[in-house]
């Protein structure tokens, strides 16, 4: 794993919004809660979404969560009704953790995928 980035404000309000356990990034001691969540619930497979980050057992990509949570538009309702009847809602948490710690590989991954969109540069903090 990478060494983890500072979180930024704006990654904050995501993370306040829409994760099931807040908690876990504000600040953690240290990263073995984040590396457990992403080993458990993170993946890269070769020939399944390109080879982006997913969450294991779907085809949702850490970089959807991305998109429909950074502009904190859609409500925390919303965005669980979308999701978690199919995740294990710590799901979400761990592709927040993700971008945390492979954070150049959650930017490519959104890039691919969004190629018509820059990666929201507020989310990582300077």
């Amino acid at each position: 794993m990478a060494t983890r980035i500072a979180i930024s404000t704006k990654l904050q309000e995501m993370v306040k919004k829409y994760a099931s356990t807040p908690a876990l990034f504000f600040p953690p001691e240290d990263d073995s809660s984040l590396v457990r969540l992403v080993d458990e619930f993170i993946e890269i497979r070769e020939g399944v979404r390109g080879g982006k980050a997913i969450i294991k057992g779907t085809r949702i990509a850490v970089c959807d969560i991305i998109a429909d949570t950074w502009s904190l538009g859609n409500s925390p309702n919303f965005f669980r009704k979308q999701y978690v009847p199919l995740l294990d809602p710590r799901a979400i948490d761990a592709a927040y953790a993700f971008m945390l710690l492979q954070p150049e590989k959650a930017k490519k991954d959104y890039e691919d995928c969004f190629s018509y969109l820059s990666f929201p540069k507020d989310l990582y903090a300077q």
